[in-house]
């Protein structure tokens, strides 16, 4: 891969609602009805260290607020380390991204 190449970060979070019974509908918008259980990407681009992309999964390592906020220190340190020129998602615009800039502001 060239230099020239853009580096891309394929990012995927996931969530758990410990809070909501199988009976509650989540409100998407809301932080408070989530918290961030893992972060998953693949980066890609010079310095990616090969022709595969890196990847890595990024997990919570306890229950509770302490350990959340930790893993969002965690991706941000791979995002400013990264500095990627694309963000790829799954409907992130709609739930990752907001999710992982709303969460630390409601909590």
């Amino acid at each position: 891969m060239s230099s020239d190449s853009p580096r891309r970060l394929a990012l995927d979070i996931e969530t758990i609602s410990p809070h909501l019974t199988s009976d509650d509908d989540p409100d998407w918008e809301d932080p408070e009805d989530f918290q961030l259980a893992a972060i998953g990407f693949a980066y890609d681009g010079p310095g990616a260290g090969g022709r595969l992309p890196r990847t890595q999964i990024l997990t919570r390592r306890a229950p509770g607020l302490a350990s959340e906020l930790d893993l969002l220190r965690r991706i941000n340190a791979e995002l400013w380390a990264y500095q990627p020129d694309e963000i790829v998602t799954y409907a992130g615009d709609f739930f990752d991204l907001p999710m992982l800039k709303k969460r630390p502001a409601c909590c």
